[in-house]
């Protein structure tokens, strides 16, 4: 049994930017799902996509200004060996930079694959730019109004299957800010 991980990039606004989640096998292959509803209903369909995972080694969450309190209100609905399994994500210019360095790396060396006919994912893996800040650091941001949620979701899932292939079958420690 393929061993996966999942990755998931938060929305709370309805301007275009989506809720995604991405699972990964420890082969690399990928299936994403788009989550949408109301907040109550998008923490339901995480949580039962989760709990249908049996075979779900880690899961890391986009850690952001509405993260966290998504993040808290998922954990909740979680079993048990699903719960100590997650982690928050903190996604910054420089996590970004890493995350997305490494799964570039991965399609290079033809270690993920992605679903064909997944059009959203290659539209914005088009669109998807890498720009100098002021301070010369990459920033990585989707262009032409086309997001980046679809990338930065498999990014997170990638990040956290090479975490679980470094660390081992280990948990982690839930944190629930209320």
């Amino acid at each position: 049994n393929a061993k996966i991980s999942i990755g998931i990039d938060f929305s709370a606004s309805q301007n275009g930017d989506e809720t995604v989640l991405t699972k990964i096998t420890s082969k690399g292959y990928t299936k994403q799902y788009t989550v949408t509803g109301t907040l109550d209903e998008r923490y339901k369909q995480i949580a039962d996509i989760i709990n249908s995972t049996p075979n779900m080694v880690n899961c890391q969450m986009e850690s952001n200004s509405i993260g966290t309190p998504m993040y808290n209100s998922i954990i909740k609905l979680l079993d048990i060996k699903h719960r100590d399994k997650c982690e928050l994500f903190t996604t910054t210019n420089s996590t970004k930079d890493e995350i997305i360095s490494d799964l570039q790396m991965s399609i290079a060396n033809k270690e993920i694959y992605f679903d064909s006919n997944d059009m959203k994912l290659f539209k914005q893996f088009a669109n998807f730019i890498c720009h100098w800040s002021k301070t010369g650091k990459p920033q990585y941001e989707g262009a032409n109004g086309v997001h980046d949620d679809c990338i930065m979701s498999m990014a997170i899932a990638w990040n956290a299957k090479l975490k679980y292939q470094k660390n081992g079958n280990r948990t982690f420690a839930t944190v629930l800010n209320f």
